[in-house]
């Protein structure tokens, strides 16, 4: 190689500039792809912990029903004995 510089006619320089365009422009597309997926995890995440926090809020609540559901019961069976209750009518049948 000589050390006379020599310059690209213009179709290639084009060609070179277009290239380097569009790899720049597919580099942008790139970063703006990868700051929406961040967004999107986090707000996926933050919406599984808010699915999570009902669940357990939920979960909780069930809980004291039952335990307000057992009381209720021991309090009956200590008031009238055994026997089956119809939530429904109020009636009460004792076994024998």
């Amino acid at each position: 190689m000589s050390d006379k510089k020599v310059f690209l006619d213009k179709e290639e320089l084009e060609q070179v500039k277009s290239i380097r365009n569009d790899a720049h422009l597919t580099f942008i597309k790139l970063g703006k792809l990868r700051v929406e997926l961040t967004n999107y995890l986090k707000e996926s995440e933050k919406r599984v912990n808010d699915f999570e926090t009902a669940e357990e809020t939920l979960l909780k609540q069930h809980s004291e029903l039952q335990e307000r559901e057992t009381r209720v019961i021991d309090e009956l069976r200590n008031k009238y004995g055994e026997g089956e209750l119809n939530p429904e009518t109020g009636e009460f049948t004792p076994t024998k």
